[in-house]
């Protein structure tokens, strides 16, 4: 749908600006002062109505596995936090699975803690029983990571953005153009955030994970304080 854009008129004397396409200044009398205003130089409204809004709505849908979160759309940003050893890894390598599985995106996982050698990350894999849809990458540094997302479309999962360093106007760099975002940010014994708590208000899911159990905080996608038990295995 094209928008008409209404002619208006510089004053070249007075700079009253008019619609009106006459021979003098409607201000100050001057004539012939009046100068064309180029259709580029215009400011357009893009106001819609809520009617106008709503024709194309929004469509979210449960992610297989984690209705707990609600309908969710195929692009949408989440945060999960807690105490070292509460389970975050599982829950995000579940999740991220999940969405690799459904989405006609690429999906990465991206690890600054753990190199995918090592038998610890290994046997989380091995425990999630993860598909070969999910792909994995391993960075050292936030520079290595910011030049990983530099022109990437695809869903990306991080563990951890505490461990990265990355700040908030970072995060907004890329977040647009990227799929969905999920990042890890670790908690101290007291309680504190590691980096800025922007962080951790940002996104528009928050997951907080203890003693194995994932629970949403802030969700926009759904209803009341629900859980996921992520060990679920008799073993464990």
């Amino acid at each position: 749908m094209y928008s008409t854009v209404e002619h208006k008129y510089l004053c070249s004397i007075c700079q009253h600006i008019t619609s009106e396409k006459v021979h003098y200044c409607t201000k100050c009398n001057v004539p012939f002062s009046l100068v064309k205003i180029p259709a580029s130089m215009q400011v357009t409204s893009k106001a819609k109505t809520a009617k106008e809004i709503l024709k194309n709505k929004a469509v979210g849908k449960p992610l297989s596995g984690f209705e707990f979160i609600g309908n969710l759309p195929k692009k949408f940003s989440m945060v999960i936090h807690g105490e070292p050893g509460a389970g975050k890894s599982y829950f995000a390598f579940k999740i991220a699975d999940a969405i690799a599985n459904i989405s006609k995106r690429k999906t990465y996982y991206v690890t600054s803690e753990e190199e995918l050698t090592n038998l610890d990350f290994q046997n989380k894999l091995e425990y999630c029983e993860t598909s070969e849809k999910l792909n994995f990458e391993s960075v050292r540094n936030k520079k290595q990571f910011l030049k990983f997302v530099e022109n990437s479309s695809a869903n990306i999962i991080v563990d951890s953005l505490s461990d990265l360093g990355i700040t908030l106007n970072e995060l907004k760099s890329f977040r647009e153009r990227v799929g969905t975002l999920i990042y890890i940010l670790h908690v101290t014994k007291k309680g504190d955030y590691k980096g800025s708590t922007d962080l951790v208000h940002y996104p528009q899911v928050q997951i907080i994970v203890s003693d194995g159990i994932a629970r949403t905080k802030k969700n926009r996608f759904g209803k009341g304080k629900k859980e996921y038990p992520i060990f679920t295995k008799k073993e464990e």
